[in-house]
């Protein structure tokens, strides 16, 4: 079922933020908080965290957030920390990054500093110069206030058709449930981006960033070429900001003209040993979430690049096997040659058994089934759906008149 992505409580949040800012005209012309021209928080703009400190609260509280790792959630904060120039250190903001546990490739950043990453997107890059591009991106959109001047120019008739352009969007399933706890504010950011303006100034000023930071500034180029392939396969647009073809497009053109003129020679660090230590732990979770998503391709395409370098892998096998059940819904003999792989690998993955033992039971191959769900029930006798597993052997005994030891 698919639901409004802003209902009336989001409405009335909006406009709760728009009346906190005060009426008549308010200037969007804010100093960075790198400038010295800074002079701390505005009375609207300390509104406007408040009720994004509310909203990270649910966020942080919530299922979404991937905190398991926390040797990967220390890296990428790392990263981020190498980006802040020292001018906005003793400042308000707080740069900190979370994780969100999505197949989805989005980046959102709150006012005050607080990065919200997928791992969906993390899983797809190659090295750590990309991160940085990414990271410094969000950075600078915290720096530069950039979420303080688009709620201000929401009072202008432009800005409400902005949000009457996200009023018409539906979405459900897990993207409902994820955007259902971002609020206004986040949901703005991850959702509709900011103007092409500011978005603009922010590629400039993150490429910056990254540079000075010592990366390569040539890698920024090659992450939204692919971002720009995954999207192609799926032949529609993702609901977030950095998941749409037309936004994708112009952030490979501004990074391809910088690249041309103000990097052209430059060279940096890419790092990416260290970072795919990090992120490929991410890959076969963000494999499983594709395929529960129904992004088939994409999830085809990570699957078969982590078995070119992790071939004896067996929940990368088993996968495999999912995928072609999914995908290829003829293809039964690949999807059993994969799961077989996956026993060869490790005898005592489980899971591998229960999907091939149900495959040759819903083809009515009895006798193959037999064994594999019997094996299944002693690798895993606490398993969620033993009960059910139970009743099919007993089924197979009772239609081969094998005796039902099951019980």
């Amino acid at each position: 079922m698919r639901t409004p992505l802003w209902n009336r409580s989001s409405w009335l949040g909006w406009l709760l933020v728009l009346t906190v800012l005060g009426s008549g005209c308010i200037s969007t012309n804010v100093a960075s908080f790198e400038s010295d021209d800074h002079t701390g928080l505005t009375k609207d703009e300390r509104r406007l965290w408040s009720r994004a400190l509310e909203e990270q609260e649910l966020l942080n509280a919530s299922s979404h957030i991937f905190d398991a790792d926390t040797a990967l959630v220390r890296y990428v904060n790392h990263v981020a920390q190498r980006l802040v120039p020292e001018a906005a250190t003793g400042t308000e903001i707080d740069i900190q990054v979370r994780l969100i546990r999505s197949p989805y490739l989005n980046a959102f950043a709150y006012p005050n500093g607080a990065i919200y990453v997928h791992t969906g997107l993390l899983a797809r890059m190659e090295n750590e110069a990309q991160l940085a591009t990414l990271l410094g991106h969000e950075i600078s959109h915290v720096l530069d206030r950039h979420a303080l001047r688009n709620v201000r120019s929401l009072k202008n008739k432009s800005g409400f058709a902005a949000i009457f352009s996200l009023a018409s969007y539906t979405v459900g399933g897990l993207l409902g449930s994820l955007i259902g706890v971002m609020g206004q504010v986040g949901a703005y950011a991850a959702v509709q981006g900011y103007s092409q303006s500011l978005e603009a100034d922010a590629d400039v000023a993150g490429l910056r960033l990254m540079a000075e930071a010592g990366y390569d500034p040539h890698e920024a180029g090659k992450l939204f070429q692919l971002l720009q392939q995954d999207l192609a396969l799926m032949k529609e647009d993702e609901p977030f900001f950095w998941g749409s073809h037309p936004r994708l497009q112009q952030r490979l053109q501004t990074y391809q003209h910088l690249l041309n003129t103000t990097y052209g020679n430059q060279q940096g660090l890419r790092n990416p040993e260290p970072f795919r230590t990090h992120a490929e732990r991410l890959q076969l979770m963000t494999i499983e979430q594709d395929l529960g998503a129904g992004r088939n391709v994409p999830a085809r395409l990570l699957l078969e690049d982590y078995l070119d370098t992790h071939p004896t892998s067996a929940q990368a096998h088993y996968l495999h096997g999912q995928y072609y059940r999914q995908a290829e819904p003829d293809a039964d003999s690949l999807a059993l040659a994969a799961y077989a792989e996956a026993r060869t690998h490790a005898p005592g993955f489980a899971p591998a058994y229960q999907a091939a033992g149900m495959l040759h039971y819903q083809a009515g191959r009895l006798a193959e089934a037999e064994p594999l769900l019997t094996e299944y029930l002693r690798l895993h006798p606490s398993a969620s759906d033993r009960g059910y597993i139970q009743q099919y052997l007993r089924d197979i005994r009772q239609q081969l008149a094998t005796p039902d030891d099951s019980r």
